[in-house]
């Protein structure tokens, strides 16, 4: 490592490791839920033909 830092090098990263000097809590970013398509097309699904929404937006039937 002191051989590494006298040929000039100013950051040192080993794959594995988190660097000195950082929080792996500052490394997380997490803005939420995030789901799958196949989740979304099921709440949508819900809202508009029920049981999200009384009346039913879309009728299951169409005449």
């Amino acid at each position: 490592m002191q051989a590494v830092i006298e040929d000039g090098a100013r950051y040192v990263v080993v794959p594995g490791q988190v660097p000195i000097g950082c929080l792996p809590i500052a490394l997380t970013i997490w803005d939420g839920i995030h789901l799958t398509e196949a989740a979304y097309a099921r709440i949508a699904a819900g809202w508009l033909h029920g049981p999200y929404a009384h009346p039913r937006i879309l009728a299951a039937e169409r005449p």
